[in-house]
């Protein structure tokens, strides 16, 4: 499924943070690899969503690439894990009555495809207006170009075809009901 990588060569690696049903970590516990499921993905935004499985895949060199993994890489600045403020904007109302965990992973970096969340959410407007993906993507394209933080207020995501057990690291519950700002604990 992946790349071969040369003989010798270190393996590089990137620290991730991923918001997961709380279930998700206990299922890790029976299983050696977790994939995620279109199910819980928004009809609205699917060709969008596909369309990031098809980058992952022409752009790491990967097959099979179906429902992804979201990650947070950098959150307002390099490797900067998520805050409580990252995690209610993004979360609905739904999510939450779920149940969920922030999961610490360090992954390799050949499965992972890292990009502007800010440029991610401009596509996303783009598909929710027409209902398609628009017919130029150059533009979109350059949401997997450096500078990935745009200002500020950006943060940069991650995207990987699962999640193996032995890359979590650690797994904390998700508590909302902390002040702004604060990293999550």
């Amino acid at each position: 499924m992946t790349k071969r990588i040369q003989e010798n060569e270190p393996e590089r690696t990137f620290r991730l943070w991923s918001f997961q049903r709380a279930d998700v970590p206990k299922l890790m516990q029976r299983e050696t690899r977790y994939c995620a499921s279109w199910e819980h993905t928004p009809r609205n935004w699917r060709v969008a969503y596909e369309w990031m499985a098809r980058e992952l895949q022409s752009r790491k060199g990967l097959s099979g690439c179906q429902a992804l993994v979201w990650c947070w890489h950098s959150c307002r600045k390099w490797e900067a894990g998520p805050t409580v403020e990252v995690a209610e904007s993004l979360l609905s109302d739904w999510d939450r009555e779920q149940g969920l965990v922030t999961v610490e992973l360090i992954v390799p970096e050949q499965l992972s495809l890292l990009s502007s969340y800010r440029m991610w959410n401009e596509l996303l407007d783009v598909v929710h207006d027409s209902g398609s993906l628009p017919s130029s993507l150059e533009f979109h394209e350059s949401m997997f170009e450096e500078p990935l933080l745009r200002d500020e207020e950006d943060n940069v995501q991650a995207v990987l075809p699962y999640i193996e057990s032995a890359w979590i690291v650690d797994v904390r519950p998700l508590s909302l009901a902390v002040r702004h700002g604060s990293e999550l604990v």
